[in-house]
């Protein structure tokens, strides 16, 4: 069974709210077609929205578990500068261990240092409450901002990248519950 609405709608209806280019969008599919049902992305409108955000470059999953937590954090980085187009750049990601859990993420922010304690508590997840606590220091020079999805029925964490007012059409539309920055 459908949602009742196309891959294409959505991407029309983000262009509208001036959040995506629609052909830009549609060429960074790297699965389904936008005459898909939305479905194709998830089970649930709210799910399925966030997972095509994804997909299209609006929004970035934190991957929390990784063979090595380094690479879920530097893939984190990767995908912060995909998504704000490189408005902000994360590069040199390094983790420094002080003892076996707690430690150092240190980074470059468009090119300044920057240092998060972060605190393991198993050594194969990295720390998503520092992660989801200073993720607004991520936002770019521009209007657009993170927002944090906290829907319940959606386990990962993901944030969105848009300016406020699209946040709040996009949520209100597509039933998804944010948290915003400040």
């Amino acid at each position: 069974m459908g949602l009742g609405v196309t891959v294409g709608q959505v991407i029309d209806r983000l262009a509208a709210l001036e959040v995506v280019d629609a052909p830009e969008a549609v060429s960074r599919l790297r699965y389904g077609t936008p005459d898909d049902d939305l479905g194709y992305f998830g089970h649930d409108t709210a799910t399925a929205v966030v997972e095509l955000l994804t997909a299209i470059g609006v929004a970035v999953s934190v991957h929390c578990s990784d063979l090595e937590v380094g690479s879920a954090y530097e893939g984190l980085a990767r995908d912060v500068t995909a998504c704000t187009g490189g408005a902000v750049a994360v590069t040199d990601v390094e983790l420094d261990y002080r003892d076996g859990r707690d430690g150092l993420l240190r980074f470059r922010r468009n090119g300044e240092p920057c240092e998060w304690e972060v605190d393991h508590e198993d050594l194969e997840y990295c720390d998503l409450s520092t992660i989801t606590e200073r993720f607004g220091e991520f936002d770019p020079p521009d209007a657009r901002r993170w927002s944090l999805v906290t829907n319940r029925e959606i386990h990962d964490r993901y944030f969105i990248l848009a300016e406020p007012e699209a946040l709040a059409a996009i949520a209100r539309e597509y039933g998804l519950d944010l948290l915003g920055y400040d």
